[in-house]
């Protein structure tokens, strides 16, 4: 499993767990500071309906290209959608936010998952698919304990930089997912 690039699988699965829990926390912090803290459910939702409607649409599609190379893309989508986050200073722009965020989180996860499949051998498919549910939650209790630190300290927008910044540390180590892929 280490020779099926698991480990930097893995990685990628621990800065994607971290977003999405950075995601959470900065989303209640945020319309708390906007004082609409009732509305953080209803931003979530759009967030997970994004994820649905893109995971359906990801799912009915027949793929060409390798489950890494859409695993990057997906990644470097998250990255771009979470942007922007960053220019967000409004609830009705958070809701957009969260759209665009959730329409990169299924293809991601499905992605990932299709990279063990094409990877691990069928008798360790189990073992693989468990290493990539235990990083995301790794990277979920590390989002959430760093990503509230960064909510203490300096707000919502500080939280969504640091999102921001696993998710692309996520998109990198998806790139060099594909190389291991052009090697092997």
């Amino acid at each position: 499993m280490l020779a099926g690039g698991l480990p930097l699988l893995a990685t990628v699965f621990i800065g994607v767990g971290a977003t999405e829990s950075v995601i959470t926390i900065a989303t209640v912090a945020f319309t708390a500071e906007h004082r609409a803290p009732l509305l953080a459910g209803g931003i979530l939702a759009v967030f997970g309906l994004g994820s649905v409607v893109a995971g359906l649409w990801y799912g009915t599609r027949t793929w060409r290209s390798s489950a890494e190379r859409r695993l990057a893309a997906s990644l470097g989508i998250y990255t771009i959608a979470m942007l922007v986050f960053l220019v967000t200073n409004s609830i009705p722009m958070l809701f957009t936010a969260a759209a665009l965020a959730g329409l990169a989180s299924a293809p991601t996860f499905t992605s990932g998952y299709s990279v063990v499949i094409g990877r691990v051998p069928e008798h360790l498919l189990t073992e693989g698919i468990t290493i990539l549910t235990s990083a995301t939650g790794i990277g979920i209790a590390l989002g959430s304990a760093v990503g509230g630190k960064f909510v203490d300290w300096h707000g919502s927008h500080a939280a969504f930089t640091f999102a921001i910044c696993c998710v692309a540390a996520a998109a990198v180590a998806g790139l060099l997912l594909i190389r291991t892929e052009v090697r092997s």
